[in-house]
């Protein structure tokens, strides 16, 4: 299997450090691999990372591998995803995920609603914000009305 069809899950943990994470990323570029992915849980959030990631690459793609879906408002994901999306020149790959009861109400004091269904709801706001027009839905656990993203 050629490099190219390969992609690199980099971890962010203190015992690696951030400006080596960098150059790995650098690295798995120059060696062909198509993309590169980091994870969110309790360490540096995926989005600004591959923000970062971006900003010293020019072909990989860049993945987050997970977001769970409770950490952001469904809008607030897409701006953030669209924003990276931007930068890095329509590279990113967003991974959602539902997440966990820890992670939800613990973590972030927000409900744990039924994975299905929240997920459904999030994925369709999320699409109708990257869409650029107004949003406009109501679910059960999730709503946006009105909002447009400002992204060229």
């Amino acid at each position: 299997m050629a490099p190219t069809d390969l992609g690199l899950a980099l971890p962010l943990r203190d015992y690696i450090g951030f400006p080596r994470t960098l150059g790995l990323v650098q690295e798995a570029e120059q060696l062909g691999y198509r993309s590169v992915w980091t994870a969110e849980v309790n360490g540096a959030d995926a989005i600004t990372t591959l923000a970062a990631y971006a900003g010293v690459t020019s072909r990989v793609q860049l993945g987050t591998a997970v977001i769970a879906i409770q950490t952001r408002t469904p809008t607030m994901t897409a701006m953030s995803f669209g924003s990276v999306h931007n930068l890095s020149s329509g590279r990113a790959i967003i991974g959602l995920g539902v997440g966990s009861k820890v992670i939800a109400e613990r973590w972030n004091g927000v409900p744990y609603p039924p994975p299905i269904t929240a997920m459904h709801e999030t994925v369709t706001i999320i699409r109708q914000v990257l869409s650029g027009k107004r949003t406009s839905f109501e679910g059960k656990y999730y709503r946006s009305k009105g909002f447009a993203l400002g992204l060229s």
